[in-house]
């Protein structure tokens, strides 16, 4: 059912204003120049949408006219709230949104009678007057709802035409600075792919003529230059102070005592028959009381040798060995052997605890 004025007619209330004595009555009726809902996105909901979820966290254009005096002396002002039909349509008895939506556009329609005219109306004074019901009784005429309607119709106009001109009637409201249309960028004359010649940085030949030469009289000067410090990042002050250790010689700069000290022997296979049989004879002469022979460990393929060194001998750099088929001699100290071993084979250990040296020597078989 239609207004006089084309308005869907919806459902109408009356509510007390805060002075709890002049009495209002709200008609709530629909046109389609209003607009649409809106999602938080700012884009249209459609007629679906609010049938599955209601008008929750919608924007809903409303449109609201100047308070009219009424003919009834029941009624004091009557004012006209108008939204998109798509709403008032659901707003029937029956619908299944009827009762969410009567509330919502109650509670929005307070807001914004409040928002554009300053009328409180009190929100436990309203009362439902009828749905479908329309309060037309008002002394005034139809000129400031007329003009509601046409400044929405001429709303509705303007957003169609916007919406047929795209972007570029947004493109107007657009500063310069940000109007891409008013920047477009020159064509460019020359193509934008290109073939590059290569040319060689040194021509063939360059050498043959007589005058020619690759370097100067002082020769090439790559490697001449002043040898980078590899201490560089290490401030001077504190180089000074502090010793710089070589990581990459790192036995050298400590010894080999960190590690399990095991060195092979020396061994003396290349001496001469002569000077073999010389050792020999004097071996059991050679004593000292500083080295003791400790005791002989012999099974199948090796023969273990075990001596108390000196308490000057820390470690195997103060140990001088040597090793012949019959004879171990540290230190200028022999030791005769009661089996043939291979010299190649003799490891020595020094074991700091109980301050012996070990030496492992393979049986000649």
């Amino acid at each position: 059912m239609l207004t006089p004025f084309g308005l869907l007619v919806g459902f109408a209330y009356k509510a007390f204003a805060a002075d709890g004595t002049t009495l209002y009555v709200v008609n709530v009726c629909g046109h389609d120049s209003v607009g649409l809902p809106l999602a938080r996105s700012m884009n249209a909901v459609d007629d679906n949408y609010i049938e599955h979820n209601g008008v929750d966290n919608l924007i809903i254009p409303i449109s609201v006219s100047e308070p009219k005096q009424t003919t009834k002396a029941e009624f004091a002002f009557c004012i006209d709230v108008v939204v998109h039909t798509v709403l008032i349509k659901k707003c029937v008895s029956g619908h299944h949104l009827y009762r969410h939506l009567t509330e919502k556009l109650l509670a929005l329609s307070l807001e914004w009678v409040r928002s554009e005219w300053g009328v409180q109306l009190l929100r436990e004074s309203c009362i439902l007057l009828g749905n479908p019901y329309y309060f037309s009784d008002v002394k005034a005429d139809a000129k400031s709802l007329k003009e509601v309607m046409k400044m929405a119709a001429e709303l509705l106009d303007t957003k169609e035409s916007q919406s047929r001109k795209g972007v570029e009637d947004a493109s107007t409201h657009l500063p310069d600075a940000l109007n891409l249309k008013n920047h477009e960028p020159k064509e460019s004359k020359k193509p934008l792919i290109q073939e590059v010649i290569s040319s060689p940085g040194i021509k063939k030949g360059f050498l043959n003529g007589r005058n020619a030469r690759l370097y100067g009289p002082e020769g090439s000067s790559e490697g001449t230059g002043k040898m980078p410090d590899p201490l560089a990042h290490i401030p001077e002050s504190l180089r000074n102070k502090c010793k710089i250790v070589d990581t990459r010689n790192m036995e050298q700069s400590f010894g080999k005592e960190t590690k399990s000290q095991e060195v092979p022997a020396t061994t003396s296979t290349s001496h001469s028959y002569q000077a073999q049989k010389e050792h020999n004879a004097n071996c059991d002469k050679l004593t000292n009381s500083k080295w003791k022979k400790v005791a002989f460990e012999q099974s199948n393929e090796k023969l273990v040798v075990r001596f108390v060194v000196p308490e000057d001998i820390t470690s195997l750099h103060d140990v001088d060995l040597s090793a012949t088929e019959k004879v171990l001699e540290i230190n200028g100290v022999a030791t005769q052997l009661p089996v043939r071993i291979v010299t190649d084979g003799v490891r020595a250990k020094f074991v700091k605890a109980s301050h012996v040296l070990v030496v492992t020597c393979p049986i000649d078989v």
